[in-house]
């Protein structure tokens, strides 16, 4: 089974989600962002890697102005794997190599 998906647009509904959910990807992006765009297919390959255990919480980095200041964004693509709770580790590059990389950390971690 694939991971399951939502989006986010408020910091509030993040925190809820990091506080319920065990295992969370925050993938920000945005509609205008080429990187983000280059990089969607591999991060989606990699990410059908995982179960179902896993939450993807995507927010538009427009959207989610709020949700991007509060995780202290400063670039898109950013990806951010919560586990328990707990961010830990983050990614700001659209580079196969170091996304694939994000996602091994995230694996051996669940």
């Amino acid at each position: 089974m694939a991971p399951r998906k939502t989006t986010c647009t408020n910091r509030t509904e993040l925190k809820d989600l990091m506080a319920s959910e065990k295992y969370m990807i925050v993938k920000i992006s945005a509609t205008w962002c080429g990187p983000c765009k280059r990089i969607s297919p591999f991060f989606n390959q990699q990410l059908e890697t995982f179960s179902d255990r896993l939450l993807l919480v995507e927010v538009d980095a427009d959207e989610g102005s709020n949700i991007c200041s509060y995780l202290r964004v400063k670039s898109v693509p950013t990806y951010i794997n919560v586990i328990n709770g707990e961010m830990k580790d983050v990614c700001t590059s659209s580079s196969q190599e170091e996304v694939a990389k994000f996602f091994q950390k995230t694996m051996k971690k669940m």
